[in-house]
């Protein structure tokens, strides 16, 4: 017998005691299904189809007598016999496990008796034979899905047709090869009666390609050979696989990538549903693992092979295929990364920037156009600055507007050109703060500690102080540069250190070029205008300078005054003296290249 075991006309597995009937070809068949359903007056095999002379003589009738041959099923009557699919089991339950849970659970749950259920565990499908096509109905349209192994969180999907999802892989190439070209590499290798359909999943995500097939024996082969190469490049194929997005993930240091994100997914997949919502300690175990990445135990190298995980550093968003006996990873509705929670999506959001957006402009000139098809969905577009931010429902409509990127409405009397970006998070500095995402730990790290490069037009100078975060900052460089023992960690620290002064220096700059600034307490904001007598001099403290003498100073009202050196921060004496009750003056003196001395 073929080795598939599958007849690919009723796509039900062959087992002992059918009437099967197999081809020179070697491709089997129950005997019922050639006798009904066969096209004799074409003389090909129904799977390969090879010609042969005719059927009764080139196949070889095998009989059993244990079972009764595959009758012929009649879909138009209620009482007739149906079979149902099911092509999600999970890969981590015997064949044996799996059958004797659908049936009873169908049984104790919903009072259906099946006569006969067939699993393919490592296919993650099931074919399930009913008495009759009223309970197809109600599963199939009616229930759709079925708690399988209620204690492990494991849900399967009822299937009127027989259809699974696997996803190829292609190195990340530029320029990938085309879709017609893979999909055709793997219909030669792979060849089935049912032609497979391919699309590409993710114009974020290009070399990687959602494969739809039909056909037991096809999927088979593909299990048997997960890896084949098309134009020079790889191409891996997952299977029995869940897909699941993160998106708008935090920019923050440390910088994402795929390793990390596994860290952070592995050290949650532990974690109770409470612990995992706690940054402070998703963030120091992801971090502990990251640094054995190189090294990982065993256990957790066989865990890291049942993930792929792909992340879009321009987007920020991140593809993950999980093997699905992960049920926890499965079952979980957000993940913590960087001390944000982040809910995980089935599909990704079709988002896209238009812009520049000029003033007195009416989206209603977008919404209709006809480019966009009515797909927009009007009640979350967001105007960030000169771009709107719109979500389409519609995803072959997405992938028009990236191929063709421009498009014009009328505006004013004139013709408009309107430009179409892939989504990517936008800055809107005016509402935005200085902080860990914003700043701190992801910008501010491409700069020097030298005030001369920021021109006037960065937005630096827009965005909102916020001393709390900047004081946080400072404290936590502080505490870690007492334990630091390495020269480079050191170097390092010194660097942080320096920029959070430069970045007091730029909101100084920036509070005077806007004539105002927030004065904060423990309680109340409020704003402090800053008035100007005459235009503002900028001196340069050097060799050059020259003091103009104005007349006498006024007569301070102390008897004397008393100076105390210390070798410390200027920024920490200054806490240490409000912490004392007092209200000290900082003055920060300015350098182009060392900037807060003191």
């Amino acid at each position: 017998m073929a080795e598939a075991e599958i007849c690919t006309i009723c796509q039900s597995l062959l087992r002992n005691g059918s009437d099967i009937l197999i081809t020179h070809c070697q491709h089997a068949f129950h005997a019922e299904c050639i006798a009904t359903n066969a096209d004799k007056c074409t003389n090909k095999c129904p799977n390969c189809r090879e010609a042969i002379q005719s059927f009764r003589d080139k196949l070889t009738v095998t009989k059993n007598e244990n079972l009764s041959s595959q009758t012929a099923i009649d879909d138009n009557e209620d009482s007739s016999p149906a079979i149902i699919y099911i092509p999600d089991l999970p890969a981590d339950k015997s064949d044996t496990d799996l059958e004797q849970a659908i049936r009873s659970r169908l049984q104790q749950l919903y009072d259906i008796q099946v006569s006969k259920v067939q699993c393919c565990s490592h296919l993650g499908v099931a074919v399930i034979h009913l008495h009759n096509h009223k309970n197809k109905t109600f599963l199939v349209d009616v229930l759709k899905s079925i708690s399988l192994f209620p204690n492990d969180h494991i849900n399967v999907t009822c299937a009127d047709k027989l259809e699974v999802t696997s996803y190829i892989v292609l190195d990340q190439n530029p320029t990938p090869p085309n879709i017609n070209i893979v999909a055709q590499q793997w219909i030669d290798l792979y060849p089935s009666p049912h032609r497979p359909q391919f699309q590409t999943l993710s114009i974020q995500f290009p070399n990687i390609i959602k494969v739809t097939s039909f056909s037991i024996e096809e999927l088979q082969a593909v299990t048997k050979y997960r890896v084949f190469q098309v134009e020079d490049q790889l191409a891996h194929i997952y299977t029995n696989v869940d897909c699941s997005y993160l998106e708008e993930l935090p920019y923050l240091q440390p910088k994402l990538d795929n390793n990390r994100l596994f860290c952070f997914i592995a050290t949650q997949l532990k974690m109770s549903d409470r612990a995992y919502a706690d940054k402070d300690t998703c963030q120091q175990q992801a971090d502990t693992l990251f640094q054995q990445i190189q090294s990982l135990p065993p256990a957790m190298k066989e865990l890291k092979l049942k993930f792929y995980i792909q992340y879009n550093e321009q987007s920020s968003n991140a593809l993950i295929l999980a093997s699905n006996s992960l049920h926890k990873w499965i079952s979980m509705k957000f993940i913590n990364i960087n001390g944000q929670l982040i809910f995980k999506s089935v599909n990704i959001a079709s988002k896209l920037i238009i812009k520049p957006i000029p003033t007195g402009f009416s989206h209603r000139l977008i919404f209709d156009h006809p480019l966009f098809k009515n797909s927009i969905k009007e009640d979350i577009a967001k105007l960030s600055g000169e771009c709107l931010v719109v979500e389409v429902n519609d995803k072959c409509v997405y992938d028009e507007c990236l191929k063709r990127r421009v498009f014009e409405v009328n505006f004013n009397g004139d013709r408009l050109p309107l430009r179409i970006l892939p989504y990517t998070t936008p800055d809107d500095p005016d509402n935005t703060e200085i902080n860990v995402q914003h700043w701190y730990g992801t910008k501010m790290f491409n700069f020097k500690p030298d005030i001369t490069q920021f021109d006037s037009h960065h937005p630096i100078f827009r965005y909102k102080w916020n001393s709390k975060i900047w004081l946080d900052q400072f404290m936590k460089n502080k505490t870690k540069s007492e334990g630091i023992r390495d020269e480079n960690e050191r170097r390092q620290n010194d660097f942080i250190q320096r920029m959070l002064r430069v970045t007091v220096m730029l909101n100084t700059m920036a509070a005077v070029r806007k004539h105002k600034f927030i004065l904060e307490d423990s309680s109340t904001k409020s704003e402090v205008l800053i008035e100007h007598d005459s235009p503002l001099v900028t001196i340069v403290y050097n060799h050059q300078s020259k003091l103009t003498k104005i007349g006498e100073t006024s007569t301070p009202p102390y008897s004397c005054t008393t100076v105390r050196v210390v070798n410390e921060d200027c920024i920490i004496s200054y806490n240490t003296l409000v912490s004392s009750g007092m209200k000290p003056v900082l003055l920060n003196m300015d350098n182009a290249k060392t900037p807060g001395g003191g």
